[in-house]
């Protein structure tokens, strides 16, 4: 019997993360957490055993049930933080406390609830206090200034990368922007965790779609029909 339910299902997930000493990856941002660490699943799972946030389940409650999952035999764990409001990050950084840090990008989603565009990307930094690397890509120069600023004052290692370059390197196929840079978080994270070159550009090839985000169906009289239905806001519908 408690006074705060969902005090007390957080505070149960945050004492058994105390109990893994694994790489642990905590990623935040406006879009893209979800792809991010499905196609980074795909990269390591042939090599590790990985526990990952299932579907979306990065809310105050989903946090908690995500991190629930960890035990003995994983090597890897995966787990995305979404926020909505200033204050909420605090609650999420301490049950994930990730040691690797990726920061997919900065959009409209939830601005109403800030200040300023700098304000939440500050309140998603709070998620990163532990790490000691963040992964970040230089696209957005307002984003990639302030996070590099952090990480400078913190003494957390920035890894960081212009899309467009990177890509280059990479056979990657898909063409919209929002796919391209979710490929590259992934293959540079991937690569830091220990995965070959080589294999890491073969996987890459090889990515499949994740369901309702950009997904591809035919329609009816030779139609295509992209079905984006997860995804709720401005910046998904320009990638749409």
């Amino acid at each position: 019997l408690v006074d705060d339910t969902l005090h007390a299902l957080q505070e149960l997930a945050r004492r058994h993360r105390e109990r893994f000493r694994i790489p642990i990856v905590g990623i935040a941002g406006s879009n893209g957490k979800t792809t991010v660490k499905e196609w980074l699943y795909q990269m390591l799972s042939p090599t590790y055993a990985v526990v990952r946030t299932p579907r979306s389940y990065n809310s105050q409650i989903g946090v908690p049930m995500s991190v629930w999952q960890l035990n003995e035999s994983h090597q890897i764990a995966l787990f995305e933080a979404g926020i909505s409001r200033y204050n909420e990050m605090q609650y999420l950084k301490d049950i994930i406390k990730p040691n690797i840090g990726i920061f997919t990008n900065i959009g409209s989603a939830h601005q109403i609830n800030f200040s300023s565009l700098e304000e939440k990307i500050e309140e998603k930094l709070k998620l990163f206090t532990t790490c000691k690397t963040l992964i970040c890509p230089k696209d957005d120069v307002f984003l990639y200034n302030i996070v590099k600023q952090w990480c400078k004052s913190r003494e957390i290692k920035l890894i960081s990368f212009k899309t467009e370059e990177l890509s280059k390197e990479l056979n990657i196929k898909f063409k919209d922007k929002a796919s391209i840079e979710n490929a590259c978080l992934a293959y540079i994270t991937a690569l830091h965790l220990g995965i070959k070159e080589e294999t890491l550009k073969q996987q890459v090839n090889n990515l499949s779609n994740i369901e309702m985000r950009l997904q591809l169906k035919e329609g009816l009289g030779e139609g295509i029909v992209l079905n984006d239905s997860y995804c709720f806001d401005l910046t998904s519908l320009e990638a749409a």
